[in-house]
């Protein structure tokens, strides 16, 4: 699960990040007494499991980056996914991207990137959109834990928000101790990663990925999922 650092082109291009100063304060009730925490291998465990249960996926990722300078970046993305390997990433805000469309489909390895603007899509292989920007291209990078061979990961409280208690997991690179900290809310009722905090290595907020209006098991197709616009111009790279 890679996490590069990402630059305000990566953002407004397609890679849904929500930055911000602070956790949100939203009314909640948190436990820290370590001998009452889910043990990291449960929680795996629990995820491993909700995700075989899942066919498709649907949700809503709200966008907001602060950067150094103080400005601002928001978006808001509409997020449906196969768990076969395709990912539709449909921008809603700002108006300027509203319409711009990302597919990721994991199994021809093809990565199309439509812009209303120009009516036209960009085809390639995933592998060349990695290397130029850091992106989810799959479903279980944005709705899931990192792998724990590559991640110290920590399970540092329980919090109830909203009446639905969450773990908060946070992780760290075990080869990068410049690298940014993640913290991760992850729903105990459904096992998937609700919320994602990032902080720097001095411990300053980078960004939030907050997710909501998830759906679950909606018979969605991959032709729908792949679909663009009537008129459509494929430029293939």
């Amino acid at each position: 699960m890679p996490f590069p650092h990402l630059n305000r082109t990566a953002l407004l291009l397609g890679v849904f990040i929500i930055i911000c100063a602070s956790i949100p304060c939203a009314t909640y009730a948190a436990t820290t007494d370590k001998t009452s925490l889910p043990s990291i291998e449960a929680i795996l465990e629990n995820i491993d499991t909700a995700f075989a249960q899942i066919s498709d996926i649907s949700g809503q990722v709200d966008v907001e980056q602060i950067y150094a300078d103080g400005s601002v970046v928001q978006a808001q993305v509409k997020v449906d996914a196969l768990l076969s390997g395709v990912l539709r990433m449909t921008f809603l805000k700002p108006d300027t991207f509203a319409g711009s469309i990302f597919i990721f489909n994991k199994k021809s390895n093809r990565a199309i990137q439509y812009s209303p603007l120009t009516e036209q899509a960009i085809n390639q292989s995933i592998d060349q959109v990695l290397t130029d920007r850091s992106v989810f291209a799959s479903v279980d990078q944005l709705f899931s834990l990192p792998s724990p061979d590559d991640y110290e990961l920590t399970v540092l409280a329980v919090e109830t928000i909203n009446k639905v208690s969450h773990v908060v997991v946070s992780a760290q690179s075990k080869t990068d101790s410049d690298s940014w900290r993640y913290r991760f809310w992850i729903n105990q009722q459904t096992w998937l990663a609700s919320k994602l905090q990032i902080t720097d290595k001095d411990n300053k907020p980078v960004m939030v990925i907050s997710i909501n209006g998830i759906k679950l098991n909606q018979n969605l197709k991959e032709a729908t999922l792949n679909k663009l616009p009537a008129g459509t111009q494929y430029i293939n790279r």
